[in-house]
């Protein structure tokens, strides 16, 4: 199991305790959980400590959790998103989702080994996630049933196109589950972002189809097409039918690909007008499972996708006295309160 620490804010706890860090090392100790090799095991015991945080934070005080992923017979487990999901039913709202990259870490040496071997991506990437506690009759879960009925909403269009011969084995290029890019006039983010992901997890002379979802409006001038530019053209009031255009696409999938065949799906999180996240990225893929099973679409990769001008330059170094606060969000419609949303996530 990965690392993790959890730190609740002080100023949110109750009694006369002024920080409570609760860590959970890879390290083998009685009492770790990390100990435990299996995701669901671990998931069961986390339990535990999710109920524990959720009895000593002040209603309306947060936690912060940072947490990376796991792998279990090459197949990429998510217990991230499993385990913020187990906040949000236990009575907390996520307020924020920040993919943190890393690099170089103690693993890095025999995960590029096994990467190679065994044709799958490095970690390169953590989720760090603020939960803000609130009365569990006001949670929303944002779990939704199929109503396909929400497809003539939709339209829904595709392209088939040959996947090109690779001279060299895809595999053999070791490569992150962080991508960046950098959009130009002439290709922007989304085509950049597909265009990876055929190289990488495409088949040599084999097809690949592209959908795309327009959304009916009333007037042309409304019209809304998904992944026209960086920024995702996608409103809050479309999301279930954008869900529902997904999970019958998948169950499409389901019926269509032939054994080792691929399903990718990109989702970029949204932010509504109050505040409030919408995590896609974690609904769809619980919207997936739940519509075709675990078992029968198994995610191979998760892979944050974001453009060039976001991460660390590594050759600056800083210190406190030129620190400077930046402005949150470039966009007027998200309060200044919350932190842009820029990665893109393809599973």
């Amino acid at each position: 199991m990965p690392s993790m620490y959890l730190r609740l804010y002080e100023s949110g706890l109750k009694g006369n305790l002024t920080e409570l860090h609760v860590f959970i090392w890879v390290a083998r100790l009685a009492g770790d959980l990390s100990r435990f090799g299996n995701a669901t095991e671990f998931q069961r015991e986390m339990r535990s400590v999710v109920q524990e945080t959720y009895r000593l934070l002040k209603m309306g005080r947060r936690c912060t959790l940072g947490i990376g992923d796991n792998r279990e017979h090459c197949f990429y487990i998510p217990v991230s998103f499993q385990l913020i999901r187990q906040y949000i039913n236990e009575g907390f709202e996520l307020e924020e989702l920040i993919v943190k990259r890393q690099r170089y870490c103690a693993m890095f040496g025999l995960g590029t080994y096994l990467c190679v071997q065994f044709d799958f991506l490095c970690f390169t990437h953590e989720f760090v996630a603020t939960l803000r506690k609130v009365p569990k009759e006001d949670v929303d879960t944002m779990i939704l049933e199929p109503d396909f009925a929400l497809l003539e909403k939709v339209d829904i269009s595709s392209t088939l196109r040959s996947i090109p011969s690779c001279p060299i084995e895809r595999k053999s290029v070791v490569m992150g589950s962080v991508w960046t890019f950098k959009p130009t006039e002439e290709y922007d983010f989304p085509t950049l972002c597909v265009s990876r992901m055929v190289e990488r997890f495409g088949r040599n002379d084999a097809n690949w189809e592209e959908f795309k979802l327009d959304f009916k409006s009333e007037s042309p001038e409304q019209a809304v097409e998904l992944f026209k530019e960086h920024a995702v053209a996608l409103r809050p009031h479309h999301v279930p039918a954008y869900r529902t255009a997904i999970m019958h696409l998948a169950i499409e999938a389901l019926e269509k690909l032939p054994v080792t065949g691929v399903f990718i799906v990109g989702a970029q999180d949204l932010r509504t007008e109050e505040g409030k996240l919408i995590p896609l990225g974690l609904l769809i893929l619980e919207d997936i499972i739940r519509v075709v099973g675990e078992d029968c679409l198994r995610l191979k990769e998760l892979v944050e996708a974001v453009p060039e001008g976001y991460q660390k330059d590594r050759r600056k170094v800083t210190c406190w006295d030129e620190f400077k606060e930046e402005a949150c969000s470039p966009n007027d419609e998200i309060p200044a309160t919350y932190l842009p949303i820029v990665h893109v996530s393809y599973k």
